[in-house]
Formats: C-alpha cells, sequence, structure tokens
C-alpha cells in the first residue's frame, strides 16, 4: 500500500532529526517500506528512503546489498551539503542504516 507524500509541503519550522533507510536488496519491493517511512515521518522525522535500481538478475541481486553502504553515503552527502535541505536536518540525530540490519539487531545505524 502506497502512502501518499504532500507537494509543496511547509518546511519545518525546525531542523529535524534524518533518517535514512535503505534498500533491503534482494529484489525487495520498490515501496515495500513505505509503511515504515510514514510512521517514521508522522513521529517526527525527516525520511529520505533510499532505493536501487531494479536489479535484472539474480546475480544483480545478490550485488545489490553491498550497495546499501555507498547508497547510504551518498545520500547523507547530497542532503547535508545541500542549500535546501542541511538547514532542516539536526546534525546531533542522524540515523541510517539497511532494513535487514535493523530486523536482525532491532537498533539502526546512529551516525551523529
Amino acid at each position: 500500500m502506497a502512502t501518499p507524500a504532500v507537494r509543496n509541503a511547509p518546511p519545518p519550522a525546525q531542523p529535524l532529526p534524518l533518517i535514512v533507510p535503505s534498500h533491503g536488496g534482494l529484489r525487495s519491493a520498490v515501496d515495500s517500506g513505505a509503511w515504515l517511512d510514514a510512521a517514521l515521518a508522522e513521529a517526527g522525522g525527516l525520511v529520505v528512503e533510499v532505493n536501487a535500481p531494479r536489479p535484472r538478475d539474480a546475480s544483480q541481486a545478490t550485488a545489490e546489498i553491498w550497495q546499501g553502504p555507498t547508497d547510504i553515503s551518498r545520500t547523507l552527502d547530497s542532503l547535508l551539503g545541500s542549500a535546501d535541505w542541511a538547514g532542516r536536518i539536526d546534525p546531533g540525530r542522524i540515523a541510517a542504516g539497511t532494513r535487514r540490519r535493523a530486523l536482525i539487531t532491532k537498533q539502526p545505524i546512529w551516525i551523529a
């Protein structure tokens, strides 16, 4: 089930915690994390979902798993280097990780 976004929503008045969940790999569904992302946003987080291009075959699907850290790093660099977004992010509250790690360990990777 898709979660609708709000076009041209007003920016937050204060910096928000940034949460960057990454794709799960192994051909996970494009919107498989929408329910979780929506709940995190409703709780007050700025959620930026990272999805990889769809793999064409099983070997690409397996290789996709190892791309998560690079995808997250690029996303963080882009957001924190952006004049539009950097001031809306609380630099002391940034979490990122793959759903697989969070499900196994029950903890996200806290970056700041």
